[in-house]
C-alpha cells in the first residue's frame, strides 16, 4: 500500500495546482497587501494624510492581479491562496469604503451602494459555501467593475485631499465610478441562478 504524498506547508518547490501549500510566493505577496490595510487606516484616521492613503489604495488596486499572475507563473496555485486572495481583496475594499464614509471623502450614497453590493455578494458566497459549493467563478464583468471601483475610490480620496485638483480628481472618479458601480450590480445578478439552483437542490433532497 503506497503512502499518501503530502504537499509541504512551506512550499520551497513549485507545487501543483490546488496544492495544500501555504507559504508560497503568491500568498506572501497577498499577505504583504493585507499588512498594508493598517497603514491605510493610519494614513486616513491618525495622520489625516488622505493623499498618501489615496496613493496607497491605488497601488493596492493596481497590484490586485499580481498574486494570481505569480501563482500561474511559478506554478504555485494553492487551495489556501484561492480563498486568501479574494478574502483580502474584499476586506481591503470594505475597509476603504467604511473609512471614506467616516471622513466623508465621497458621496455617502455612492459608498453605501458599493458597500451593500459587496456585503450581499459576501453573504451569497458564504451561503453557497455552506451548501457545499467550493468555488464560484468570478465573471469578467465583476472583475472589471472591481478594478474600476478600486481606481474610483482613490480618486475620490485625492479630491478630498487636494482642493487645487479637486475638480479633475472628482470628475475622473465619477467617470470611473458610475459605470463600474452599474457593472458591479449587474455582475451580482449572476449569483441568482446559482443560489436558486442550490436552494432547489436542498429542498428536493
Amino acid at each position: 500500500m503506497q503512502g499518501r504524498t503530502r504537499t509541504p506547508i512551506f512550499d520551497r518547490d513549485r507545487t501543483i495546482e490546488g496544492s495544500d501549500a501555504i507559504w508560497t510566493v503568491p500568498n506572501l505577496f497577498t499577505l504583504a497587501r493585507l499588512l498594508c490595510i493598517p497603514v491605510f487606516l493610519w494614513f486616513v484616521h491618525s495622520q489625516d494624510r488622505l493623499y498618501a492613503a489615496a496613493v496607497l489604495l491605488a497601488v493596492l488596486g493596481a497590484t490586485d492581479w499580481v498574486d494570481g499572475y505569480l501563482a500561474r507563473l511559478l506554478n504555485q496555485q494553492s487551495k489556501f491562496g484561492r480563498v486568501f486572495d479574494p478574502t483580502v481583496d474584499r476586506l481591503m475594499f470594505l475597509v476603504a469604503l467604511i473609512s471614506m464614509l467616516i471622513v466623508k471623502a465621497a458621496p455617502a450614497w455612492f459608498l453605501v451602494a458599493v458597500f451593500v453590493r459587496e456585503a450581499l455578494v459576501a453573504l451569497a458566497a458564504l451561503y453557497l459555501a455552506a451548501r457545499g459549493v467550493r468555488t464560484v467563478k468570478v465573471s469578467w464583468w465583476g472583475k472589471t467593475a472591481t478594478f474600476g471601483l478600486l481606481f474610483a475610490l482613490p480618486l475620490f480620496l485625492a479630491a478630498a485631499a487636494e482642493p487645487s485638483g479637486e475638480v479633475v480628481y472628482r470628475s475622473l472618479a465619477w467617470i470611473m465610478g458610475i459605470p463600474s458601480l452599474v457593472l458591479s450590480w449587474l455582475s451580482a445578478v449572476g449569483y441568482l441562478p446559482l443560489l436558486r439552483l442550490t436552494t432547489v437542490e436542498q429542498v428536493s433532497t
